[in-house]
């Protein structure tokens, strides 16, 4: 099941049906629910997702689906090669991955549609979590039973879209990945309670606080910071501990 703030989705054999939450007199009943595909060859739906304005779904036989809620009308389809079989969109859906059925991770533009495969992909992901921090609208993780992958994704860059993986994390046995905040992964663990693990790409985060940091974890944060484009942070880090070097690769 899916759920936003206004409806609720439920995708049961190859079907997914929208609903309101709480009928509105001022919506017409035609607007309170709607089953898809609503027409014969509109494919078998393997995967979904509801955002705050988008019921979003992808089809074995490779289309991904935008319905507008406010609208009440698809807005726009996008036709991959093959089979889609999950989707993962960020909070507003103006970005969203999705996995095909060779595994492959992809990322999609639903602006221009223009889509750019993730590099070293793991075939074993099981997930993807976008970073809700806004800071980090660009950074996301894939993870699997064993690890989380954290990658960052540029729309614009001199060499065009990137997306570059920044390191892997443990992840303790039975966790599952829940929500991703500025570094910070909530998790549920095996015995249904909340955990949290932190990204070692991240790990600058913490080290802002302690007030003694050797040379060589001075430099790890610098290149976290670096390598995530925290602007803001490298020149802290490189004004905070004085060593130029870091303070000319701010200007790189």
């Amino acid at each position: 099941m899916f759920m936003n703030s206004d409806y609720a989705a439920v995708l049961f054999d190859n079907r997914l049906q929208v609903h309101v939450i709480e009928p509105d007199p001022d919506i017409s009943d035609e607007r309170e629910t709607r089953l898809f595909p609503d027409k014969d060859g509109g494919g078998k739906i393997t995967c979904a997702a509801l955002t705050t304005e988008f019921l979003i779904f992808g089809t074995e036989t490779g289309s991904l689906q935008y319905f507008f809620l406010e609208d009440w009308q698809f807005v726009n389809e996008f036709r991959h090669v093959i089979g889609i079989r999950a989707i993962f969109p960020d909070l507003s859906g103006t970005k969203l991955i999705f996995i095909d059925d060779k595994s492959d991770g992809i990322i999609y533009n639903p602006v221009n549609d223009a889509v750019l495969e993730i590099p070293t992909f793991s075939p074993s992901i099981q997930g993807v979590l976008w970073d809700n921090w806004p800071q980090d609208k660009n950074v996301f993780c894939a993870y699997d039973t064993e690890r989380m992958y954290t990658y960052s994704f540029w729309k614009k860059t001199v060499n065009g879209s990137q997306c570059q993986l920044l390191g892997a994390t443990k992840l303790p046995f039975g966790y599952k990945p829940l929500m991703l905040y500025n570094g910070d992964v909530s998790c549920q663990t095996p015995s249904g309670k909340l955990g949290f693990v932190r990204l070692v790409t991240h790990e600058f985060v913490v080290a802002d606080g302690q007030d003694s940091v050797s040379p060589q974890e001075t430099r790890t944060n610098f290149q976290q910071a670096l390598s995530l484009k925290r602007y803001f942070r490298r020149k802290d880090l490189a004004l905070i501990y004085g060593d130029f070097r870091f303070e000319d690769a701010w200007t790189y």
